[in-house]
């Protein structure tokens, strides 16, 4: 079942992180002690729940009680205890910081704005026994610089929100078989959500930069130089667009190819409208998007071994309309 990976102890992929609360609110303040040296007693454990400074005798040496709880406490304090149960793939690329708009766009671009709410991207992931639908609408944000004489100077950033992000699927038992009807299935999309980590049990602060896939133009070929030199109030062209792709905190640099329309009214140009002509091939393993039961807890079964349910790459098209300020 896509999404839906079992491990050794856990049925379905689980969003309960393990809560240190109770730990710590169990830790008691060791009263202080005369001897130096000890050893704590062999029965006295993490987890145990004595009252405070209780002294655990062990020979002629004494302990203060509490004393691995203040370790607990100060290893929390410190970074937390090590719940990873993972490495990240071994074809993921290294963590990056966050990408940034343009600092100077071109003196002569016009700047666009992305109209959310006319915004959408979808990706099919098409493996042999299942096809995975993804639909992100009203999903799109950024803006876009575009230089109408020379488009080849053209910059801009968007981001996609992957919280918007549902998934649909059709299955088959076999390759001979036909597929069965699209549903929509919410607990794949609960393990969808895990695998990008941004499921509930994400810290928030990490879940903020797992949330949003960032878009940034670095060189844009369009099929015309000049839109100005076009007529009329709609005016087309291609472009095969060159970006970094940030996505679970990864950048890589990916193409695309984009038809772009300019409409004009009173001689200005007052919005843009663009669309895939060709997707934008995401590779799950490169931004480290791999199966997961839980945050900072991998599967235990790869993206190879779901070969014949999960595909390895996202084809993903957009589609939205930009409107001038």
């Amino acid at each position: 079942m896509t999404f839906s990976i079992h491990t050794a102890t856990h049925s379905t992929f689980s969003n309960a992180r393990p809560s240190y609360a109770p730990v710590i609110s169990r830790i008691p303040v060791a009263r202080a002690h005369s001897r130096s040296s000890f050893t704590a007693s062999p029965s006295a454990q993490l987890g145990d729940s004595l009252p405070a400074g209780k002294v655990v005798h062990s020979g002629t040496q004494r302990a203060p009680f509490g004393l691995a709880r203040v370790l607990l406490l100060l290893g929390l304090l410190l970074g937390g205890l090590p719940a990873c149960e993972g490495k990240p793939s071994e074809k993921s690329v290294p963590v990056s910081a966050e990408l940034k708009a343009p600092e100077a766009p071109a003196r002569t671009s016009e700047k666009f704005i992305v109209d959310v709410p006319t915004s959408k991207a979808n990706f099919l992931m098409d493996a042999p026994l299942e096809k995975i639908y993804g639909e992100a609408n009203q999903a799109i944000m950024g803006d876009l610089f575009v230089d109408l004489k020379d488009l080849s100077k053209s910059s801009g950033l968007l981001r996609v929100d992957l919280l918007k992000l549902e998934v649909f699927q059709q299955k088959r038992e076999d390759e001979k078989g036909q597929f069965g009807e699209r549903v929509k299935n919410d607990k794949q999309n609960e393990h969808m959500r895990t695998w990008f980590e941004i499921s509930d049990d994400v810290p928030p602060m990490v879940r903020e930069k797992n949330r949003f896939i960032e878009f940034k133009l670095t060189q844009v070929t369009p099929s015309v130089p000049d839109v100005t030199a076009l007529q009329g109030d709609t005016r087309t062209f291609t472009a095969t667009v060159t970006a970094d792709l940030r996505l679970h905190q990864r950048t890589v640099s990916r193409k695309t190819k984009l038809e772009v329309t300019v409409l004009y009214a009173g001689g200005k140009p007052t919005s843009l409208k663009v669309k895939s002509l060709e997707p934008l091939m995401v590779n799950l393993e490169a931004h480290d998007v791999v199966p997961r039961s839980a945050f900072e807890k991998l599967a235990s079964k790869s993206l190879a071994a779901l070969g014949p349910k999960v595909a390895a790459e996202a084809p993903v098209l957009v589609e939205f309309t930009a409107k001038a300020p």
